[in-house]
């Protein structure tokens, strides 16, 4: 890569915090409406611009590992394969936004603190909200990243 393009891909890179703090912000109301409807809270939040900004904040923080750890490697993984498609950045973002709900049930299994609602119903409800929130977080940030380089990854026909 020139220096220009890994200019562009770095950028795009030091953005991607930012657009999974907007993503969350946007998406708290779903994950808000299906914490009710998975009966994780009965009633109301008393400030939920409060509760969506709060979870924003942990979601920008929690991408910047994620960033290191799992997008500068898939970049270089992806890259060296062929050119890096929109919909290999959507699905690498997806299997990403996962990443730190994946770290945090491994950690409880360790502890054992998952133990006692493993093969629940409740569980399984709670598990796919986490899946679904992580993948729309995630397939953002993908389709996000390859928005910003594109140029560098569009193929020539």
């Amino acid at each position: 890569m020139t220096a220009k393009q890994e200019m562009r891909v770095l950028i795009a890179l030091i953005t991607q915090p930012f657009v999974a703090a907007i993503a969350a912000f946007a998406l708290f109301p779903a994950l808000d409406a299906t914490a009710n409807a998975a009966g994780v809270y009965r009633g109301r939040l008393t400030d939920p611009t409060g509760a969506a900004i709060a979870v924003a904040l942990a979601t920008a923080f929690a991408a910047v590992p994620v960033i290191i750890l799992g997008a500068l490697p898939a970049i270089a993984w992806l890259s060296r394969r062929g050119p890096l498609t929109l919909a290999k950045a959507i699905c690498a973002g997806a299997v990403l936004g996962n990443a730190p709900a994946a770290v945090i049930v491994m950690l409880a299994t360790l502890n054992g603190d998952a133990a006692a609602s493993s093969g629940s119903l409740h569980a399984l409800l709670q598990l796919l909200r986490v899946i679904a929130f992580g993948s729309l977080i995630g397939a953002a940030c993908g389709t996000m990243f390859w928005w910003m380089a594109r140029s560098l990854f569009m193929t020539s026909s």
